[in-house]
């Protein structure tokens, strides 16, 4: 590795925090707007069935570091904490926003991140836009506390490469590092350049330092309440390889996975292959004729995200096979960590090329114009609604607990089969 610190963010000028809000708003703006009705009408799954009844059954300070599903999840443990003093009715709303504003926190703070280090700024756009407007998302992350972790693991890449310029900046840092590794476990993938970095520079200790704590804390809440439903083994070669074209590679262009599923039954998987092949080909050419010492970030990137799959594929539920038709096509969330880590390759490895060939910013403006023509029908969020609809879910547990005032009554939310247990007394507040 280079004597360089290794980081993205170099150079005199520091964004005002005015200029940084600003960023923020138009982020939330934008996660805001790729929510529906549909999930501001209903609690989506850990939301309601763990979070929230959690928060119902036993509240305490401690609550947030209680495990689930193998790890903790400290950001929406909290948030939903801070839903669950909302009236009742409130609460899908509640979800909705919070989670938004975690998806616009991730954007301003990797647009933060980058400041000052010479990269154009369509570059620095595409960068904090990838985790707020890339198709996978739409398939079950926005507008949900349950599945924004999957955001944190993107954002403490950028972290782990932040340059540190006084104790305060690295306190900060620190804190923002020890926040995503308490809330994603896929933030130990970074456990290579923290190392490097803690030993290597001095004033990046108290970033590293956060994130080891949060690790620490992540590693004793799996060893005291490991994954139940996952076997923690890879699965075949070839399931992995085509599960990583699918959801991954295919899941970077469109999230619509009828349109995948009917792509792949057409063409077979040589087309996704010789796409990946061509797009990690050009990644690397381009990070090659670059001077500047990030230029080691875009394959860093690339080893991510198949890192990230790998990860995905052996502790994720449902990812054994990869069988589908154009009625029952593959659900895409298991790669969206290793999606967002693959498209981040390609927009720092043309930003570092514009920076020695400035014409290439000509280049860029194109790459977003079609990246956001393409991603388009993919921008909302795909959660629809059967009869789930949590007004008339509160309705009726009203009229139950007109009859039975100390009743507990049961709320169904989504997906099918998910549901949250709701006391009278909460209800008539």
């Amino acid at each position: 590795m280079p004597n360089n610190p290794v980081s993205i963010t170099a150079g005199p000028r520091a964004s005002r925090p005015r200029d940084v809000f600003y960023i923020f708003l138009f982020c939330l703006i934008l996660a805001c707007a790729r929510t529906t009705s549909a999930n501001r009408s209903t609690l989506y799954a850990e939301d309601g069935a763990f979070f929230l009844q959690d928060w119902l059954n036993q509240p305490s300070v401690l609550l947030p570091f209680m495990p689930y599903d193998g790890y903790l999840h400290v950001v929406p443990r909290v948030a939903t904490g801070l839903v669950s003093m909302l009236p009742v009715g409130l609460w899908p709303v509640g979800c909705v926003f919070l989670a938004s504003v975690c998806l616009a926190s991730v954007g301003a703070l990797v647009w933060k991140s980058l400041e000052s280090v010479g990269l154009p700024t369509w570059s620095r756009l595409l960068l904090a836009g990838i985790p707020l407007c890339s198709p996978v998302p739409s398939v079950e992350p926005i507008g949900n506390l349950a599945n924004a972790h999957w955001f944190f693991a993107y954002l403490i890449v950028f972290v782990a490469l932040i340059r540190v310029e006084n104790l305060r900046s690295g306190i900060a840092w620190g804190a923002v590092a020890l926040i995503c590794a308490l809330t994603e476990v896929q933030c130990a993938l970074v456990l290579p350049v923290m190392a490097y970095r803690l030993v290597r520079h001095r004033s990046f200790r108290p970033v590293a330092i956060g994130w080891g704590i949060g690790m620490a804390t992540q590693t004793v809440a799996t060893l005291l309440a490991p994954r139940a439903n996952s076997t923690g083994a890879f699965p075949d070669g070839m399931v992995l390889v085509r599960g990583y074209l699918i959801d991954v590679v295919a899941g970077s262009v469109t999230s619509r996975q009828e349109v995948i599923s009917a792509f792949v039954e057409d063409h077979g998987f040589v087309p996704l292959a010789v796409g990946l092949t061509v797009y990690v080909a050009v990644c690397l050419a381009l990070a090659t004729v670059s001077r500047r010492p990030w230029r080691w970030q875009v394959p860093h990137f690339l080893f991510l995200s198949l890192a990230a799959w790998m990860l995905a594929s052996a502790f994720g539920a449902g990812n054994s096979s990869y069988t589908f038709t154009r009625e029952t096509p593959y659900l895409l969330r298991w790669g969206t960590t290793a999606s967002l880590y693959l498209l981040a390759a390609g927009a720092l490895a043309l930003g570092l090329a514009a920076q020695r060939w400035p014409r290439l910013d000509k280049v860029g403006l194109v790459v977003i114009v079609v990246a956001s023509v393409i991603w388009i029908p993919s921008f909302r969020s795909q959660l629809t609604l059967n009869d789930t609809v949590w007004a008339s879910e509160v309705a009726e547990a009203q009229q139950e607990c007109a009859a039975n005032v100390s009743g507990v009554p049961t709320l169904d939310t989504a997906p099918s089969g998910w549901s949250v247990e709701v006391p009278c007394a909460r209800l008539r507040r």
